[in-house]
């Protein structure tokens, strides 16, 4: 596996849901030709949900509905947005998932793995706008430790911003020395320094 893809893992980890909760949800909507849940509403399954291997595409699609229907009846149900969220990013709609972390951050404005979600969500298409998020992960959290991976990641492969991941980097060395990717990523750096 190579380091961008083992970066990408590294930003993605810490969801709720597998890849397969998200295959069955979406091909059940595809299924019974329903949309996906609108913007307004915002829900999610708890994390202490019955395995997907135990539940139908049929129960499962029925949970997704009793989760959007509880999100908007319960204007403070974060996990359900949270879920929501995790749902949509895992499926690679970016938009949904951010709309779904926004709500959920209304509601706890000091969560900190929100921010870096929804700054990871940016990351495709406006990769300064998800280096703002991670910046105010870390403006409460100086030592969460994605928000700082995240930024090196996002200046070095998607900015190009050589000089900005170095920093970043220095600050992610100092607090986490013994981080397994600390060596891959000064590698790739010293890499980007010499193709530049």
């Amino acid at each position: 596996m190579n380091f961008k893809k083992e970066a990408l893992l590294f930003i993605f980890a810490g969801f709720i849901l597998g890849s397969v909760a998200t295959f069955v949800f979406i091909k059940t909507l595809e299924k019974k030709n329903a949309p996906l849940p609108q913007q307004e509403v915002s829900q999610t399954i708890p994390s202490k949900s019955p395995s997907v291997d135990s539940i139908s595409a049929d129960e499962h699609f029925e949970m997704m509905q009793n989760f959007i229907k509880s999100a908007k009846e319960n204007p403070d149900d974060i996990k359900s947005r949270i879920t929501l969220g995790n749902i949509y990013y895992e499926n690679g709609k970016f938009k949904e998932a951010i709309m779904w972390y926004e709500e959920a951050y209304k509601i706890d404005p000091q969560n900190t793995d929100l921010l870096v979600d929804i700054g990871a969500c940016y990351r495709a298409e406006d990769p300064k706008k998800a280096i703002e998020y991670f910046d105010k992960a870390l403006a409460i959290d100086p030592q969460k430790q994605q928000a700082l991976y995240n930024k090196v990641i996002v200046f070095l492969f998607d900015l190009n911003d050589i000089k900005s991941a170095k920093e970043s980097f220095k600050k992610l060395e100092e607090k986490y020395p013994n981080l397994p990717m600390i060596e891959q990523l000064r590698e790739e750096l010293k890499k980007a320094e010499t193709e530049k």
